[in-house]
């Protein structure tokens, strides 16, 4: 992660926040373009994902799905769509996220910093483009 963030930091793109999703935990980290921190807020992926599909968990999760009902969520927290206070949003604003993702974007399958290797496996990295 930290190399695709330098790689687009060398391109004067910076992005202040990555988030890491497995069926564990959700981790958000901060970038200022040349260190990235500590997790600055972890979250228990169940708790947020079954507000939006009750039985997460329950059966076998593939990493569609998770990628599906995390943009659920981002597009919860940017637009309210499903609720007034979406799961986690304490959380995420008191780290200084959650007006950023107001009026943003998804776009699943962006290649960051070209081929990511997790477990021996390739996935397709999950971007969030805030607004502006």
């Amino acid at each position: 992660m930290k190399a695709a963030l330098a790689k687009m930091s060398e391109q004067r793109t910076v992005i202040p926040y990555a988030m890491l999703v497995d069926t564990e935990q959700i981790r958000i980290f901060q970038w200022d373009g040349v260190n990235l921190s500590e997790p600055v807020c972890s979250l228990n992926t169940g708790e947020i994902l079954r507000y939006y599909q009750p039985d997460f968990g329950s059966k076998g999760i593939f990493g569609h799905t998770i990628e599906t009902l995390v943009e659920a969520w981002l597009h919860d927290l940017a637009y309210h769509w499903n609720s007034e206070i979406p799961p986690a949003s304490e959380q995420i604003a008191a780290i200084g996220l959650l007006p950023l993702l107001a009026g943003g974007t998804t776009k699943s399958g962006v290649k960051l910093g070209g081929n990511s290797i997790y477990r021996d496996q390739f996935f397709d990295e999950y971007c969030y483009r805030a607004r502006g």
